[in-house]
Formats: structure tokens, sequence, C-alpha cells
């Protein structure tokens, strides 16, 4: 979700002519949860006083696949960070903010995967912003019963193949 994050800030911004197109999974458009008005609150603190503070990141991975051995291997995974700084959290909802409120900058062909029971981004409000994108070409796969890491979750081939279907379409 913080690669698609991270591809719509920059698809949204100047013309990139080599851009050809790209596959989202699970963009944050909208957190699926609130959080905590004392949480934000306090992150906001943070991030003038202490900005490289580590603040754990609390992910339940159980959430984030149904692969039970995919969720250990998450667990375990050293590069998988466990913790984040309130500077990150604020860069990160100001980026959402960005691309929420200016969909019509991206033009570049789209190919949007939604996880219809991810409890970390909204489903339905990636549908929505998929409607409003200024590209013409935007292609939505819905998985029922998936989690948020559809690459990573059980039926992934299915997952794999459109993301292969979709760019051997487009290739030439």
């Amino acid at each position: 979700s913080l690669g698609a994050l991270v591809a719509l800030a920059y698809a949204g911004g100047e013309v990139h002519p080599a851009l050809k197109g790209m596959a989202l999974s699970g963009p944050p458009i909208v957190l699926a949860g609130r959080m905590r008005t004392g949480y934000a609150s306090g992150v906001r603190f943070l991030s003038r006083v202490a900005p490289w503070f580590p603040l754990p990141r609390g992910t339940d991975f159980s959430r984030l696949t149904r692969d039970t051995e995919r969720a250990a291997d998450f667990r375990r995974d050293p590069l998988i960070h466990k913790v984040i700084t309130p500077r990150a959290m604020i860069g990160i909802a100001a980026a959402m903010e960005t691309i929420r409120a200016a969909p019509e900058r991206v033009a570049v062909p789209l190919l949007f995967l939604v996880a219809r029971a991810d409890s970390v981004v909204s489903g339905g409000d990636v549908l929505a912003y998929a409607h409003f994108v200024a590209s013409d070409d935007v292609t939505i796969e819905q998985y029922p019963g998936a989690y948020h890491e559809l690459l990573n979750d059980l039926g992934r081939r299915a997952v794999f193949d459109a993301v292969c279907g979709w760019f051997d379409a487009r290739a030439g």
C-alpha cells in the first residue's frame, strides 16, 4: 500500500512520458479504521518535538493475509519495520491527502487491485477514487474475502495472473 501511495503521488505530479501504466494493490486512499483523537494529537505533537521517536506500529499480521505461513513470515522478517516515526506518519497522511485532492492529475493507465476484506485501507474509497482519475484506461479487479496483502494472500495466483495479463495487454 505504501508503494501504491508513492506511485500515485508520482503519477499525480508532472507528466511522465515513460510511465505507461501502474498496477496498484491496496492504495491507501483512506484508511479503513480511524485513529483515536488523542493518539493523533500525540503524533502531531511528537512530530514537532521528537520526529524521530520510534512508535510501535502494532501491526496484526493475521489481518494482512489469510495465509498463516505468510503472516508468520511477516512477523519474523527483520526487514518489515515494527516501528514508525511521527514524521513518517505525518508524511504519509499528507501524501494521502494530496492524492485524494487531485485524482484528475493521474492520467496513466491504472489497474486497481482491491481486497474486499481489507482492514487496512477502505476498498470503497479506492473504488470511488478510481472513478475520478483522469485516465481513460482504468481497470478494477476486486477480490471478495481477500485481505490487504493480495500478493501474499490465499488465491494470490489469480492476482498475479491479473497483473501479468493487464500489462501484457498494454505492452507493445
